[in-house]
């Protein structure tokens, strides 16, 4: 029995290098998981999920229902680039930001 391979990296919208190595990830067709947006934009890793949450352990449920890879990653992982730059204080104009 071989068990399936996901990435779990630090949170996507708060930490640029997790972000820019999964879209690596994704293109190398790995399966990441992506932090969902009420949690990653909340905290910024798995420790600090368990001393926000008062827990020793991270929902397993949570990494299944948010691992993705191919088209379905690339488009969860756009949706937190767009998020993120929103947050920033950057508009989306075409695919491209631009200050505000």
């Amino acid at each position: 029995m071989f068990h399936k391979k996901i990435w779990c990296l630090d949170s996507q919208h708060l930490d640029e290098t997790s972000l820019t190595k999964s879209r690596l990830l994704i293109e190398s067709g790995e399966s990441i998981f992506i932090w969902p947006d009420e949690l990653g934009s909340k905290y910024k890793d798995y420790n600090d999920y368990c001393v926000g949450e008062k827990t020793d352990e991270f929902p397993e449920e949570i990494i299944k229902s948010n691992t993705f890879s191919g088209e379905r990653a690339n488009l969860r992982l756009s949706g937190v680039e767009l998020n993120t730059r929103r947050a920033n204080g950057f508009r989306i104009l075409s695919g491209f930001p631009l200050s505000t």
